[in-house]
């Protein structure tokens, strides 16, 4: 049953892709809409502090790490279906916290990995999140890695200690987890978030309340989400705008394709240990649980530029809470404008701190 809950985890860790696109569609006429235009042109380039903490409670036990680093968001290309946005770390300025030595390892093996790759993010003509270019690199850099990974533990395990049912559980996980949706699944969310924005559109001081579905990156049922969002005035800057969303799976339904998506994943070993004295069953440990975002932006509609935006996941599944906040906030003297005669406004982001 352990296995089963870490499993849970895993999958909980990566339903969140936040539904942006679809999200507008469920818009109602408000009396007022607010509208500003598309930063993206080519030769366009935004820099942001990016600072981020990760807190992790366990039975009453918790760990948090928080890191710091520069991040570059720039137009690589302008094609005929819209825009490829890169996203590149420029430099990490920190981190602390009460990671494991395991943690530290894959973190640190990711970072020579993938530390000065830029994410290529495909956008829409409107601005909008559509896929990941690179997304076939990526992946096949990061199955090699997990690759090595899963190597090291087989040898580690020692000669003859592996069942056949271990193997094939081992090795339904290694392909769910290097497969390219959940991969995109991971690399999404920040870049998914950051561009919902785009163009505006939404109505000033007017609350829209949605249904939709997040896809499910293992191939089940997708999961039932429930959203709202409001537009207003930002109370410490003149002249920008406040967006407030919150997403999020909804607690009963989406416990229940939980508990499917793992027990498919798992095969018979997701029911190891159910019936035991105290012991959960899988659908009992996944019942009412919390998976959702919270998510404001800073917007001068003058440029269309985000300038602050913070989102913050959480996670509970069983005796596990985990919350991660991430933050952007746009550096004023490392804003680069497109060149002149471009559509994009050619003017310098005021960039007060919040």
């Amino acid at each position: 049953m352990k296995r089963s809950i870490i499993a849970a985890l895993m999958v909980a860790g990566l339903v969140l892709a936040l539904p942006g696109t679809e999200a507008k569609q469920f818009r109602k006429p408000p009396p007022k809409v607010v509208e500003w235009p598309l930063p993206w042109a080519s030769g366009v380039s935004l820099e942001y502090d990016q600072s981020s903490e990760r807190v992790v409670e366990v039975k009453g036990v918790g760990s948090r790490v928080t890191s710091s680093e520069v991040t570059r968001i720039a137009i690589l290309r302008v094609e005929k279906s819209g825009f490829v946005q890169g996203w590149t770390t420029l430099a990490v300025l920190g981190r602390s916290g009460n990671e494991s030595v395991e943690e530290r390892r894959v973190r640190d093996e990711l970072a020579r990995e993938f530390g000065k790759t830029t994410l290529e993010v495909s956008l829409a003509r409107d601005g909008t999140y559509a896929g990941i270019a690179n997304m076939e690199d990526l992946q096949r850099r990061f199955k090699t890695l997990v690759v090595k990974w899963r190597d090291a533990a087989k040898s580690g395990s020692g000669p003859g200690k592996e069942t056949a049912e271990a193997r094939a559980l081992r090795e339904r996980l290694f392909s769910a987890y290097t497969s390219g949706p959940v991969l995109e699944t991971q690399l999404s969310i920040l870049p998914q978030a950051y561009n919902f924005v785009a163009g505006g559109g939404l109505g000033l001081d007017y609350e829209y309340e949605y249904e939709d579905e997040g896809a499910n990156p293992f191939g089940g049922d997708a999961f039932p989400m429930a959203g709202r969002m409001s537009l207003s005035r930002d109370p410490l800057h003149e002249g920008w705008m406040m967006l407030e969303w919150t997403v999020g799976v909804d607690r009963e339904r989406g416990g229940e394709v939980l508990a499917a998506t793992v027990r498919k994943l798992m095969g018979a070993q997701a029911a190891q240990g159910e019936g035991k004295p105290g012991q959960p069953t899988l659908e009992q440990a996944t019942a009412n649980i919390d998976i959702g975002s919270s998510t404001r932006f800073r917007i001068d509609p003058a440029t269309g530029i985000v300038q602050w935006m913070q989102t913050v996941q959480r996670r509970r599944v069983g005796q596990r809470n985990e919350v991660l906040t991430t933050t952007l906030q746009l550096r004023k003297e490392k804003f680069v404008a497109p060149a002149a005669g471009t559509a994009v406004a050619e003017q310098a982001a005021s960039v007060p701190r919040p």
